[in-house]
């Protein structure tokens, strides 16, 4: 018997996910859009875990300038849908995010990749979402990471461990005394 790739043993979702962001590639992966390039990442491994890692985002990478990406929308192949931002959605992400800087994105070019993303989304019978408003800002402190907190409660049990045994050591000493 022949040995697999790690693609073919993939599972249904992945496949769908995987054949959607080469279809995307081969419609948009060519296109500029100023200095800004389309894509649909592709997904990361051979399964969704279940549709739990489905979600696709669609992203304008800028050339050249490692980290300056945009995130017009995303997929669930799984679940057929679609989400895309419209401009004045990205246009106000960015400045919630970096206040005075200039937006650079061409409105127009944004609008027709806007419209051909969705038309090719409705004709392989996804729904497609518009989101006109970022979501709000949230002014609460982030929660720490996974591994902070583990080190936290572990902080707590030790403190708590040292503590106990400061009293008996004290218990001790009494009654020595």
């Amino acid at each position: 018997m022949r040995p697999r790739s790690a693609r073919q043993l993939a599972t249904e979702g992945a496949k769908k996910s995987l054949q959607l962001s080469i279809l995307f590639k081969a419609l948009f992966g060519q296109r500029t859009l100023g200095a800004y390039l389309p894509a649909l990442v592709e997904p990361e491994g051979v399964s969704t875990a279940g549709g739990a890692q489905a979600r696709q985002p669609i992203t304008l990478t800028k050339k050249g300038e490692r980290g300056s990406v945009l995130t017009m929308g995303a997929v669930d192949a799984a679940a057929q849908s679609c989400m895309l931002r419209t401009y004045d959605c990205l246009a106000r992400m960015h400045a919630q995010r970096f206040g005075e800087q200039p937006f650079e994105l061409d409105r127009h070019g944004y609008a027709t990749l806007f419209v051909e993303i969705s038309e090719t989304m409705r004709r392989r019978a996804f729904t497609v979402t518009i989101e006109n408003e970022p979501a709000a800002a949230v002014d609460a402190p982030r929660e720490p990471p996974a591994a902070a907190l583990g080190w936290r409660k572990n902080r707590r049990i030790l403190l708590g461990l040292a503590l106990l045994a400061l009293l008996a050591l004290t218990a001790v000493v009494l009654l020595k005394s």
